[in-house]
């Protein structure tokens, strides 16, 4: 399972350790993803480090056109995608993937979580 996140620049470990102890651990996620950009932000990558998650980064321009569940008015608005986190898990995930959990939102507002589970 793979784990798409999408996040604000203000984001806290915090905030990623609230949406793994709701969603990741129940689908045991080892994999999280996220843009090229975002990728190496400093809460996403020390969140990373101190739960062994090996991160995917996925090209923005890689994201256009993906398909998704949700619908999100800012991913539309500031990155032109209908739900980052989703499209991010799907990607990452590849061909065939199937998303088991749809956006969630961390309890700060700071940060989105997907899963998708690939074949």
């Amino acid at each position: 399972m793979i784990a798409g996140f999408g996040f604000q620049k203000s984001v806290t470990e915090r905030s990623f350790n609230d949406l793994k102890n709701k969603f990741m651990l129940k689908y045991n996620v080892s994999l999280v993803a996220t843009t090229s950009e975002k990728s190496k932000t400093k809460a996403f990558v020390n969140f990373a480090r101190k739960n062994n998650f090996k991160i995917i980064s996925i090209s923005h321009k890689d994201l256009t056109g993906v398909k998704t569940i949700t619908q999100s008015d800012k991913s539309k608005k500031y990155k032109d995608i209908d739900c980052f986190c989703e499209a991010v898990a799907l990607i990452a995930a590849g061909e065939n993937a199937k998303i088991i959990q749809k956006r969630e939102i961390s309890y700060d507002r700071l940060a989105t979580i997907a899963i998708a589970e690939y074949k």
